[in-house]
């Protein structure tokens, strides 16, 4: 019922929440910093980043789900340019993206 009460008169869109990358929610602004700050740095002399994030920032470090690890999306900004949805999301552990290499990237 709640769905066509006052059908045409109340607007549910303003309430959605958007995220504007294609990465886990709480990934968002420093996917969205480093984007930014793009134009004014040189990728190819950037050797290594420090993200900082509150409460369970290990969380999204280590992740295994490449959205929600700050690592690789990081990575694929500096080496692309941009982070679309098949990038954000296409790199599994057994596709390289072992521990071992997470613990190598210096985001």
């Amino acid at each position: 019922m709640y769905l066509i009460e006052q059908l045409g008169t109340r607007w549910e869109m303003p309430l959605t929440g958007y995220k504007k990358n294609p990465t886990g929610g709480p990934t968002q602004p420093a996917v969205e910093g480093l984007l930014q700050l793009l134009p004014r740095i040189d990728q190819t002399k950037v050797t290594a980043g420090r993200i900082e994030m509150p409460d369970r920032w290990n969380v999204f470090r280590d992740a295994a789900m490449p959205a929600l690890s700050l690592r690789y999306p990081s990575a694929i900004v500096l080496i692309d340019g941009r982070l679309g949805l098949v990038s954000a999301q296409s790199l599994p552990l057994s596709d390289g993206w072992s521990p071992a290499r997470r613990d190598a990237a210096a985001i």
